[in-house]
């Protein structure tokens, strides 16, 4: 499968568009990523440049061939990074100056808690906004966002 990331703006209504529109193919990347990494590592995988996080009791984290899939999967769904960590799975989506946007996903149950950086799209995936060098984490328009949902963040 092929998810092209169009370029131009971003807001959580944008986010949200283009989740609901590929969140199958967002699901199964994680899923495979998951597939991958579960009990193994942490991994985080950026466009440009690339580098593992071996577990302390897993050394030998990711082979070459487990690595190269990864990377494989975020190049053919065109986000800026992945990252993931005991069943959560974070994906670049789209990068606005110094900032970046980007979707935090709960695998197999796993609750995404809200902060001020994320708007909470349901219990298992989030939109996440990160400044950069400077500026402020607080996702932009993120209190309109909610309340154009009936909902009210703790941040």
């Amino acid at each position: 499968f092929w998810i092209l990331i169009p370029s131009g703006d971003c807001d959580p209504y944008i986010q949200e568009e283009y989740y609901e529109s590929h969140k199958d193919e967002i699901w199964e990347t994680a899923h495979q990523i998951d597939k991958i990494c579960k009990d193994k590592c942490q991994v985080h995988i950026s466009e440009g440049k690339s580098y593992t996080e071996f577990s302390k009791y897993h050394p030998d984290c990711l082979s070459l061939s487990e690595f190269d899939q990864i990377k494989k999967l975020i190049d053919d769904a065109d986000f800026e990074f992945v990252s993931y960590s005991d069943s959560i799975c974070e994906f670049g989506f789209r990068r606005m100056g110094l900032g970046l946007y980007s979707y935090t996903l709960g695998l197999h149950g796993k609750k995404i808690e809200d902060e001020y950086s994320r708007i909470i799209y349901n219990d298992s995936v989030a939109f996440v906004y990160e400044a950069g060098a400077i500026g402020s984490n607080c996702y932009p328009g993120k209190e309109e966002y909610l309340k154009s949902k009936g909902r009210t963040s703790e941040y």
